[in-house]
């Protein structure tokens, strides 16, 4: 083992070789031991074996000028084994992204607040981001929270801005009179905001910007919407700072649908769904509430796509989920 095979094996005769060791010369095949018994000197086999059979031969798996990961292949443990089995201990790669995040309003408190006064929300919304970017293998950075005033937003905005490589605002992004997320966004540099608003639900009101070539996202407050919008925008946002090739596409499986959904045409509608198993087949339950309902989250496994050009979808229907667990 480990050394090359010299002594060479002539017709009907067999050689013992360990798993993984070079092939005699001569040889064509290998037959696995318990396959096979030795009586006598002699080799009885009680399976037919074919020429190259349990054998892999040179540049079978990766052949001499083949490309083996192009520009933008994100490294799973899988690629870390193929270069080293190709002898590359270095290779060069993207650094580690940095996303800042901020959340506004005067109703928001630390997520921490044990006791809640009348009017007041936890910033529930920043561990759900912190959670998604965790995944992503993304060092998030947490801005606190700001009132709503100007000043102090476009100040806290900033620091945050020249930290990180993607700033993540949460909050304020509807036309309510003291949402100025947008004007914040605009302040930061060109070419700002260039969608406010998207044709689906839950979600409508998104912000997705670009200051000076860094992305800017501002994710609705309510807690249903801003995850559902993060795990649709800010993962492929996050994939092009990183590199990877942009054709990802989200975990999904195909589930046939509980019972009727209604959707109006002219927006994609995204339901969140519990996931069962039935006589062999994955059924989707619609998990029905509304956006500020974090517990709509909790109780689903994934998310469906009505897209706009649908009224709805029929019971028993199949359709992809997007994951979510």
């Amino acid at each position: 083992m480990g050394e090359e095979a010299v002594k060479p094996v002539g017709r009907g005769e067999a050689i013992y070789v360990p798993t993984g060791g070079m092939l005699p010369p001569g040889s064509d095949s290998v037959l696995m031991i318990e396959h096979c018994e030795e009586i006598g000197g002699l080799l009885n086999t009680y399976k037919q074996i074919a020429p190259g059979e349990n054998v892999i031969r040179k540049g079978e798996d990766i052949k001499a000028g083949e490309v083996l990961l192009s520009e933008g292949a994100r490294l799973r443990p899988q690629e870390l084994g193929a270069l080293a089995a190709l002898g590359v201990s270095e290779v060069k790669v993207y650094r580690k992204l940095k996303a800042a995040y901020l959340s506004s309003g005067d109703e928001i408190v630390p997520f921490e607040t044990k006791t809640l006064e009348t009017g007041q929300i936890r910033d529930i919304n920043y561990l759900t981001v912190k959670g998604l970017v965790n995944e992503w293998d993304i060092e998030l950075i947490y801005g606190g929270i700001t009132r709503d005033d100007y000043q102090e937003f476009a100040q806290k905005a900033r620091d945050l801005y020249e930290q990180a490589d993607c700033l993540i605002l949460s909050g304020g992004s509807s036309v309510g009179t003291k949402d100025y997320t947008t004007e914040v966004i605009q302040s930061l540099g060109d070419p700002g905001v260039f969608v406010h608003g998207i044709s689906i639900k839950p979600g409508k009101p998104t912000i997705l910007a670009v200051a000076e070539g860094k992305p800017v996202i501002g994710l609705p407050g309510h807690p249903a919407s801003s995850m559902i919008i993060f795990k649709l925008f800010g993962e492929r946002v996050f994939r092009r700072l990183k590199g990877e090739r942009i054709e990802h596409k989200p975990e999904r499986i195909f589930a046939r649908i509980v019972k009727n959904i209604a959707s109006s045409p002219g927006r994609s509608d995204y339901i969140r769904v519990r996931l069962e198993e039935k006589d062999g087949e994955w059924w989707a339950e619609p998990i029905i509430g509304k956006s500020g309902l974090i517990t709509t989250l909790v109780k689903s496994d994934g998310i469906v796509e009505i897209v706009s050009e649908k009224e709805g979808i029929s019971q028993g229907e199949y359709v992809p989920v997007i994951l979510t667990r």
